[in-house]
């Protein structure tokens, strides 16, 4: 949920409009709130596309909790979770899937879901992901390579694997990461699988001077079968929506809004909360939000990748005034409200004060809201 006001909004509507009976969204300029559906502009009850502008160039998607994956074309935003369905507000900055295919590397043939049987080298996709119906006789083992070339990701990047696997019973499903001359940290991983559809990832550290990855999916001693589908393979130590594939890895669109706060009067000052969790990949200081563009002249509230520190800032014709929150693990949840005002601030973090700051100025001409980035065009985005 973000909400941002001054707290001297006019309620607009009658006793039957659910902002009345919301303050929260009954004093906020804007409000979102995913979870419910419900978005309010100045007071009053608005949609989504009301809200301000939202862009993204490429399909996404949505995962519903059943399991089905709903594409989201281009400027549609997206309002559930990927991974567990639940409604909420989803962006993300570019991340690509390095994994282009997979590879046999046991003797008996992969099956398709219609029972025929899959030609060497053929790759299989659904969403156009590499994935691929495995028999395993009891007693026996079968083991399903995926490759990816990293020679562009940085030595000890946290790499995540992650993907979808169907078992017909209960099962276990190790996964072994190994590279071209140098080995994983954490070694082998063992996934319990309930039957049905498992969602499962793990995360390690490129090894240094490794230019190739491999993981090989194991099902071991068992008389049942498998599935495995939409896998990613993205440079983040967070698991990400699926991202289309075919043979070389794609990198996503990135999800941007932005709001025109023009028409409010920020002069006395504007706070904000917000309810949500972030991960930055390329920049080492990723805004959870900013109020206006201008690095002179702006409020701001973001992210030390390097320590995890979340950060509000108000600067005014170039002199800043911060307070440092607590570590917040990137991309867990963080709750926190801030109060920017002519000369004063305060940042309150998971209902704690983090401090309160006699600022050294006020930005004025307060016009424009970006949530997850610097500016209109995305400079700055997680």
């Amino acid at each position: 949920m973000i909400g941002i006001g001054t707290g001297a909004i006019t309620l607009a509507g009658g006793a039957g409009n659910w902002v009345a009976r919301d303050p929260v969204a009954r004093n906020a300029h804007l409000f979102f709130s995913p979870e419910t559906g419900r978005f309010a502009k100045g007071g009053v009850p608005a949609s989504f596309s009301q809200m301000g502008t939202f862009e993204a160039a490429g399909t996404r998607y949505e995962r519903t909790s059943d399991g089905a994956y709903l594409p989201r074309g281009v400027d549609v935003p997206r309002l559930a979770d990927f991974g567990s369905g639940e409604r909420r507000w989803f962006l993300t900055g570019e991340y690509t899937n390095l994994l282009r295919w997979s590879e046999d590397m046991t003797q008996s043939a992969w099956v398709k879901n219609n029972g025929a049987t899959v030609a060497p080298g053929e790759i299989l996709s659904r969403l156009g992901l590499p994935c691929a119906k495995i028999n395993i006789p009891p007693g026996g083992d079968q083991k399903l390579r995926q490759f990816v070339d990293v020679t562009a990701v940085p030595d000890g990047t946290p790499i995540t694997y992650s993907f979808e696997a169907h078992v017909d019973g209960p099962q276990t499903v190790a996964v072994r990461p190994f590279s071209d001359g140098a080995g994983f940290t954490g070694g082998q991983q063992d996934f319990d699988l309930d039957p049905g559809w498992n969602e499962l990832s793990m995360t390690v550290g490129k090894p240094a001077g490794a230019t190739a990855v491999y993981f090989s999916v194991m099902g071991e001693q068992s008389a049942y079968s498998y599935h495995m589908a939409a896998a990613n393979l993205t440079a983040t130590p967070i698991r990400t929506a699926p991202v289309i594939t075919e043979g070389s890895a794609v990198t996503s669109a990135p999800e941007l809004f932005n709001s025109d706060l023009s028409g409010f009067d920020l002069s006395g000052g504007v706070w904000v909360f917000f309810d949500g969790a972030m991960y930055g990949t390329n920049e080492p200081f990723p805004p959870y939000f900013t109020i206006q563009s201008d690095v002179n002249n702006r409020l701001t509230v973001f992210q030390n990748t390097a320590n995890g520190v979340i950060r509000a800032l108000q600067t005014s014709a170039g002199a800043g005034e911060g307070i440092n929150g607590p570590v917040v693990p990137p991309g867990d949840p963080a709750k926190f409200a801030v109060r920017f005002e002519p000369d004063n601030m305060a940042f309150i973090v998971g209902g704690v004060t983090a401090g309160t700051v006699a600022s050294v100025g006020y930005p004025a001409g307060l016009s424009d809201f970006h949530l997850g980035a610097r500016d209109a065009g995305g400079a700055g985005k997680p």
